[in-house]
């Protein structure tokens, strides 16, 4: 019997920063904790770029895209406010941080 599995990828990374930021001390400058902060900045641009992803396997605005793995996350971002008519900003609020 073949069973199918579905990995939850976005789910994944949030739990795998949440457990990081368990480890963390309260020393902010300590080597150990410097590492653990890059890992969780990996984490969520994972998880974010996981859930961009999924958008993309279904149509938006009737478009199919079959290339998305191809693009840079900031590229995704800007396809998906383009299709939905939205002008990119990326020097305001929500995008300010992102650029």
């Amino acid at each position: 019997m073949t069973r199918r599995v579905r990995l939850h990828a976005d789910r994944m990374f949030i739990e795998t920063a949440n457990s990081l930021l368990e480890q963390m001390t309260d020393k902010k400058y300590e080597s150990g904790n410097i590492a653990l902060a890059s890992l969780i900045i990996i984490s969520c641009a994972t998880a974010i770029e996981s859930c961009i992803n999924q958008l993309f396997k279904h149509k938006i605005n009737g478009t199919t895209f079959s290339n998305y793995d191809d693009l840079r996350l900031k590229s995704k971002i800007e396809t998906i406010l383009e299709l939905s008519n939205t002008e990119v900003h990326w020097g305001e609020e929500p995008l300010q941080s992102c650029a």
